[in-house]
């Protein structure tokens, strides 16, 4: 939210450009965030993957579910019950919720 946030600067507005035309010629951006509600929401609408960590706050849990394609109100209980380095997959090329590990020396695994 620091470089992608509802304040408009220039850092933003080159991430929103890239996050609408990049998808054309096959760019995707993944953006790391642990407070999506303080996305820019037309950043936040271009997100067609998700990696959903742990959030407690509700209101970040209400944006990820209203923004992250197939999250229901039923997946709620699944992000805030995510330990530490897990993650849920999620968006318009992942058709089931596989949950991941990644531990700090950037070695990913599945969990079964």
């Amino acid at each position: 939210h620091l470089f992608a946030g509802k304040k408009q600067t220039e850092t933003c507005e080159i991430v929103k450009l890239f996050s609408q035309e990049g998808r054309k010629f096959g760019a995707n951006l993944i953006i790391g965030t642990q407070r999506p509600q303080l996305l820019d929401t037309t950043i936040r609408a271009q997100a067609g993957t998700w990696v959903v960590h742990n959030l407690t706050d509700i209101r970040d849990i209400d944006v990820t579910i209203s923004s992250a394609e197939d999250l229901t109100r039923s997946n709620k209980t699944d992000i805030q019950g995510l330990d530490k380095g897990e993650g849920i997959i999620c968006g318009e090329s992942i058709h089931c919720f596989p949950r991941l590990k990644i531990s700090p020396h950037l070695d990913f695994r599945w969990i079964p």
